[in-house]
């Protein structure tokens, strides 16, 4: 791998035989939170950045991804299929919290639709994510109709950010 001008070698992190994706940085750089597949079934695990001490965030069963670090790194938020504490929906996919230890897992609001692909904005106080278009009886909507959707971190001010007949996704602040 090139990079400014130098070689750098390219390192293997993870050992296993299965499907690891949606790698992120803790905001420090000491550890990386990523999604691992295994047999349809995703897990949030968190590691040290040079691939060693490998633990599972996410060990229930359910299907969980795309984690992401706040600016403090001490939470991370995914998408997730699972029930809350409340015994919520699991119908479509919802985004949810928990410290970076695993521990203290929430649904950050009840979403109507399927919610995907959580970011931080850089203060910690608000998430970014994508959202289908909600159906209601004057806007119709495609399979593909996501809009970009903000809430504050404790599940409050629900705001939507685009509207268009366009897939908006994976937005970032």
């Amino acid at each position: 791998l090139e990079i400014t001008g130098e070689i750098h070698p390219v390192i293997q992190l993870t050992k296993s035989s299965y499907d690891n994706g949606s790698p992120v940085f803790s905001p420090d750089g000491s550890k990386i939170a990523f999604r691992r597949t295994k047999n349809r079934i995703n897990k949030i695990l968190i590691m040290d950045a040079d691939g060693s001490n490998e633990v599972v965030l996410t060990p229930e069963g359910f299907s969980d991804s795309t984690p992401y670090f706040s600016p403090d790194g001490t939470k991370i938020i995914f998408s997730s299929y699972r029930r809350d504490s409340s015994g919520g929906n699991t119908s479509n996919p919802s985004i949810f919290m928990m410290d970076s230890t695993g521990n203290n897992r929430r649904r950050l609001f009840e979403n109507p639709e399927d919610a995907l692909n959580p970011a931080y904005s850089p203060d910690g106080k608000k998430v970014v994510f994508q959202m289908l278009k909600p159906i209601s009886a004057v806007e119709a909507r495609t399979e593909d109709d996501w809009e970009i959707y903000t809430v504050d971190v404790t599940g409050k001010n629900l705001k939507r950010l685009t509207t268009n007949k366009f897939t908006d996704a994976d937005a970032k602040f």
